[in-house]
């Protein structure tokens, strides 16, 4: 058990959700042009080209915002968590006008 009540591999799960939730936010704010122009900047610092299928265009968008939003590492997170939990507890998403929140930790699998 670590200082906040959970045991080191719950700790590590919330960590990814918090991270996989932080880099879905910034996607959803990219236009149709930023996700393109940011696919193809990232394979061409890759050495790739041609035009990437759908799942390429994701894969490459995603792994460059992940590395421009110098997301904590889990390390640093787990101290920011540990002084205070509430500030990552509840993403909370504005699409299309309305606020969801995303389900608590343990909904859903990683």
């Amino acid at each position: 058990m670590t200082t906040t009540g959970f045991p080191e591999n719950e700790l590590r799960v919330l960590y990814l959700e918090w991270c996989s939730a932080q880099v879905a936010r910034r996607f959803l704010e990219l236009t149709h042009d930023e996700v393109w122009e940011r696919s193809r900047s990232a394979a061409q610092s890759d050495g790739e080209g041609g035009v990437p299928g759908y799942l390429e265009l994701v894969r490459r968008t995603t792994l460059l915002l992940a590395r421009e939003m110098n997301l904590p590492g889990f390390e640093q997170w787990k101290t920011g968590y540990t002084a205070d939990p509430d500030a990552f507890v509840g993403v909370w998403f504005e699409y299309q006008g309305e606020s969801s929140r995303l389900p608590e930790s343990g909904a859903g699998s990683i």
